[in-house]
């Protein structure tokens, strides 16, 4: 009788053959893994229809849990993963529901949750042959379990039209939201797809870095030294231009100041003094050039800095962040586990995802950069409730701040076109994503935590306050802190 090699998981095991000299270490050897749980035994790779190389016990470790799912939600089939995965309707009639489920339907603001450029996309995905395969007459369960034909399908395309990548990732990502839906959409508790194959599909690259920069940013992340780097540049835009510098003096703020109080326009004396009516406006309240200093002090180094934790720690989306006020942000904070949060409110006119629910959402501030910052944003206004944290150093409302994220990345040594741009992988938004992933790492890859603490707008777990206060997505919250 052949004996069970040791993998230190119940129920993964190899079947070693009898020239096997390896059964003490199982990744040493070629034998296959098998899975055993509550009565199944497959051959891990067989019943997968995938690869599952036989020295990695980490890519049968997956393989096994999704087995072992498959069991506990009673939708396991022997005859391999991709029976279990789905149904035998076809992917177009799933199509054809999505358009009229999600697509045509208005959302909380009266407006569509898709743009109409969205369709003729979806036309594509149903009726075009490419690499002998057409999308829409596969069966949901084949969906499912072939993520390898869908790439192919898609490499096809794009060689039978001349695609670039950013047209290849775009049907990459319709697809994605398609299948999500799918794994959202249940009959009699059973999804209609039980595992979304774009997962495992990864997006192209849109730029080669190689030769651009050894730091790039690569799939929706912001490496560590990017990072870094983006803090250390608040700092210069802190610093007084040099532009200022040559057309202030003491002197003439002083002379500016005078003149307004004479009753002088200030736009004439803007133009006279060859300021900006703002600069003007900023030393007769006495922002700047008070006499204490004798250059103007910047401040957008400061505000892009509360940007970047609240983008980075928080994914906030650009227009979430300028609307957050003091008022918004539950001051007496909220412990889990010994942890204290300090959660913000967003109102569905404030949020994205809020626009279609109706539903006030939630944001968490977890790690201590965040918590320090907002408290100290807070003593600065003045506790003044209707003030805006993410707004101008004194609080203001601020429309947006492109030009500014755009000068920080330039302060940062990276160039516009060469290291980032919507084309490169690397734009504000590209700190949500960031965010999103660090949840995915401090959470195991958990959907449902991910889409909670992500706020993605047509997910089905978002949550009341009063009753995410008790569930496990404030857990989820809580692994955030030891990242920052």
């Amino acid at each position: 009788m052949p004996k069970l090699a040791p993998s230190g998981i119940k129920g993964l095991y190899k079947t070693h053959g009898r020239k096997c000299k390896n059964r003490k270490y199982p990744e040493d050897c070629n034998c296959s893994w098998r899975g055993k749980y509550k009565g199944a035994n497959e051959v891990l790779a067989v019943w997968s229809g995938v690869a599952v190389d036989p020295r990695d016990k980490g890519v049968a470790e997956i393989v096994f849990t999704r087995m072992k799912a498959a069991i506990d939600d009673k939708r396991f089939d022997d005859r391999g993963e991709h029976k279990s995965l789905g149904s035998s309707d076809l992917f177009r009639d799933l199509i054809t529901d999505y358009i009229k489920e999600y697509v045509d339907v208005a959302g909380f603001n009266g407006q569509p949750l898709a743009s109409n450029g969205l369709r003729p996309t979806l036309k594509v995905i149903q009726t075009v042959e490419a690499a002998g395969l057409v999308l829409g007459k596969m069966q949901l369960m084949e969906v499912a379990g072939n993520p390898d034909r869908i790439k192919e399908w898609l490499n096809a395309m794009a060689e039978n039209r001349s695609w670039g990548p950013k047209t290849w990732n775009d049907y990459h990502q319709k697809l994605n939201g398609i299948c999500d839906w799918a794994t959202k959409q249940k009959t009699n508790g059973i999804p209609k797809m039980a595992k979304n194959p774009m997962l495992d599909i990864p997006r192209r690259k849109t730029r080669d870095y190689s030769e651009a920069s050894p730091n790039a940013v690569t799939n929706g992340r912001i490496p560590p030294d990017i990072e870094k780097r983006l803090f250390d540049a608040c700092d210069i835009l802190n610093a007084p231009r040099a532009s200022q510098a040559r057309k202030l003096t003491q002197a003439k703020a002083d002379s500016i100041r005078e003149a307004v109080t004479d009753g002088a326009e200030q736009k004439a004396v803007a133009k006279k003094f060859k300021v900006s009516p703002a600069v003007v406006s900023a030393i007769v309240a006495g922002k700047i050039w008070t006499g204490k200093t004798h250059s103007q002090t910047e401040h957008k180094g400061s505000e892009m800095k509360r940007r970047l934790i609240g983008g980075l720690d928080g994914g906030l989306r650009a227009q979430e962040l300028l609307k957050i006020q003091i008022k918004m942000v539950d001051w007496r904070g909220v412990l889990v586990d010994g942890e204290r949060l300090l959660p913000i409110r967003l109102t569905p006119e404030e949020s994205k995802g809020g626009k279609t629910t109706g539903k006030n959402e939630y944001v968490f501030a977890t790690t201590q950069r965040f918590i320090t910052m907002l408290e100290q944003r807070r003593e600065q206004l003045n506790r003044n409730s209707e003030a805006f944290i993410f707004g101008t150093e004194s609080g203001e409302y601020q429309a947006s701040f492109k030009r500014q994220y755009r000068r920080l990345y330039d302060a940062a040594g990276l160039v516009h076109g060469k290291h980032y741009g919507r084309d490169l992988g690397l734009v504000w938004h590209t700190t949500r994503h960031e965010y999103a992933s660090t949840v995915s790492d401090q959470n195991n890859g958990n959907e449902k935590k991910i889409m909670a603490l992500t706020r993605i707008k047509d997910s089905k777990t978002a949550k009341r306050y009063t009753h995410m206060f008790d569930s496990e997505v404030l857990r989820a919250a809580v692994n955030m802190r030891g990242n920052k």
